[in-house]
């Protein structure tokens, strides 16, 4: 029997699309946003092998049982048929609506499964969470009056049944001796929780993005589009004063773009009332300020297909040895403090 690989080391950027940076010796100029000191060489050549993985990050542990689900699923049903759309993407070949479709799927995919996206949901859990646990046990708690009143059963409906799937959820009752009693309800924050946010993303919201404009377009004369281990930037965009990241998929206004090699950039204007033609050249002004944004949100790295001397201007580097070293050490022990989390909630 043919034992299947287990995928320890996860790239959470995949190589089908780093390799889109590699220059003729096949690596990559990289760009570290944070370094442990001053003389830390600015640019580094790395193979896209190298680059924006961590070990074990979508790993799930069920019953003391490690599982590769995940991974699994998003390189057979988000990675491999983007493999051909990408490739007419950087060479200009014509696409069919199949192949927008997976590239589109792509987009998705890479947008959720980065770090960076893990630790901004995971803020939102901490905004949201006391707020959503108050609906919940007052839902619960209204639940077991009626049931109390009608003499039936009842199970907790506080979240619809799709919602409910999977979600690292518990809710239990515990009654008192005086015939009162008291809900406890807890959410698994962490990478369990994450990969809930994965699967309902690009299951259940992903159709919106195929109702959008998109296109290929291509940078200013004597410009080139760099990348990031964070590159998909959905930009609310107002002034150079008043902008975030934090359009939404189907958020009118919002312009999501992903660069796809030095000389193609995928893009979508939200409501826009029509798309730019495929091939178009941006402004150096346009140009400019994608490149800007761009830099502004990568979470660790900056890549290029050569060291690009503006890129210090646009993002300077960190220099902190205790930051870089403390981060070092929560990766190492990612795995094991996850997989405890996930050990303990299921007791």
């Amino acid at each position: 029997m043919t034992s299947v690989q287990f995928h320890r080391e996860a790239h959470f950027v995949p190589c089908v699309y780093l390799k889109g940076w590699a220059g003729p010796d096949g690596k990559i100029a990289t760009y570290r946003v944070l370094v442990p000191h001053e003389k830390f060489p600015t640019w580094r050549r790395y193979s896209p092998s190298a680059l924006a993985y961590h070990s074990h990050l979508y790993t799930q542990t069920t019953s003391g049982v490690e599982k590769d689900d995940i991974e699994t699923w998003l390189d057979q049903d988000f990675e491999r048929p983007a493999e051909e759309p990408l490739r007419k993407a950087r060479t200009g070949a014509r696409m069919s609506r199949d192949d927008w479709k997976q590239l589109i799927r792509f987009v998705a995919a890479q947008d959720v499964r980065t770090p960076a996206y893990y630790w901004e949901q995971a803020k939102r859990v901490d905004e949201q969470f006391p707020n959503l646990m108050q609906s919940t046990i007052e839902t619960a708690i209204k639940e077991r009056e009626q049931s109390a009143k009608t003499g039936k059963p009842t199970k907790l409906k506080t979240l619809p049944s799709e919602q409910r799937e999977k979600l690292p959820l518990k809710i239990r009752l515990e009654r008192e001796p005086s015939g009162g009693g008291q809900v406890h309800a807890a959410v698994l924050r962490g990478r369990r929780f994450w990969h809930w946010t994965i699967r309902r993303h690009l299951t259940k919201n992903i159709p919106v993005l195929w109702q959008h404009r998109w296109t290929i377009l291509a940078p200013a004369k004597g410009l080139t589009w760099i990348t990031s281990d964070n590159p998909v930037v959905r930009l609310n965009f107002n002034s150079l004063q008043d902008y975030n990241f934090n359009g939404g998929w189907g958020s009118p206004g919002t312009e999501i773009f992903l660069p796809l090699d030095p000389e193609h950039l995928l893009f979508a204007h939200i409501g826009a009332p029509r798309a730019r033609q495929r091939g178009e050249r941006m402004t150096q002004a346009e140009t400019e300020l994608i490149r800007r944004f761009t830099a502004e949100h990568a979470w660790r790295l900056i890549l290029s297909s050569d060291p690009d001397d503006e890129v210090q201007g646009l993002r300077p580097r960190t220099v902190d040895r205790v930051i870089f070293d403390d981060e070092r050490k929560q990766w190492a022990n990612w795995h094991q403090q996850q997989t405890e989390a996930e050990r303990e909630f299921e007791e």
